[in-house]
């Protein structure tokens, strides 16, 4: 591919300019469209990361023709095509991992591998508040006292069952029964400030949910690495030997591989 051509606008630092302008940066980029897309993430990347304040979204990418390849408003930037494009990435990588184990046995040309995964792409925050009860620290005291006296005392009047008189008080200061009571109450409570730490954590990471795996075989291939006059039997034993590479190789549990 030859040499793309970059144009780059630095921003004027005016004195009476209250904003301050970002540098924009423009590639022209002589190859086909498809090396071109290919190729745009990465060339963003490194004439941002080449010149000090320029972001990665004021970077524009053309080709020979004309036409947009990337550009600061290219809905490949979305979340939704990013999570595309990591489902993308894995299935290719488990694709050429199949490639990788089946060539040297039946030959690049004798078979096709198809993979389908589903992933989760969620963002996940997770945030985590953790106390230290013996990090306490005594921040306050108090104590309430309470204390009460009572004292009752009652006169001896008695009266007769028949005539329901009080009789005359006996002489000599005689008195009735006598109650004393006394309560006391006391109660402290003690505050305490207890050490705490929060911890926020964020996940951009993918979960692996479902993964198909789909393998086409020349058969007049397989015929030939048996033996030729091999009975069905010797054939599908071949065949099995196959899918048990395949299930190492994408890392699938044997007993789902169809």
């Amino acid at each position: 591919m030859p040499p793309p051509r970059v144009h780059i606008v630095m921003a004027d630092r005016g004195s009476f300019r209250k904003a301050e302008q970002n540098p924009t940066a423009s590639v022209m980029i002589r190859a086909s469209a498809n090396i071109g897309r290919n190729a745009a993430a990465s060339i963003r990347h490194l004439v941002a990361s080449s010149v000090p304040g320029l972001g990665i979204d004021d970077v524009t990418i053309l080709d020979s023709t004309g036409q947009l390849l990337a550009s600061g408003d290219d809905p490949a930037n979305s979340a939704m095509n990013q999570s595309l494009g990591i489902i993308q990435n894995v299935q290719k990588e488990i694709e050429n991992n199949i490639d990788k184990a089946l060539t040297p046995f039946l030959g690049m040309d004798n078979f096709r591998a198809s993979v389908t995964a589903k992933l989760n792409t969620d963002t996940q925050q997770i945030q985590e508040t953790v106390f230290d009860p013996e990090s306490r620290v005594e921040r306050s005291t108090r104590v309430t006292k309470e204390e009460q006296k009572s004292s009752q005392q009652q006169p001896d009047n008695a009266a007769t069952v028949q005539q329901n008189v009080p009789q005359a008080a006996p002489t000599g200061g005689a008195t009735g029964p006598q109650s004393n009571d006394q309560t006391e109450k006391k109660e402290e409570q003690t505050n305490y400030e207890i050490n705490s730490k929060t911890v926020a954590t964020v996940k951009s990471s993918y979960t692996l949910e479902k993964l198909s795996v789909a393998v086409v075989v020349n058969r007049g291939r397989v015929a030939a690495m048996v033996g030729e006059g091999a009975d069905q039997a010797k054939i599908d034993a071949y065949i099995q030997d196959m899918q048990k590479i395949v299930a190492s190789a994408v890392g699938l549990d044997p007993a789902r591989v169809i």
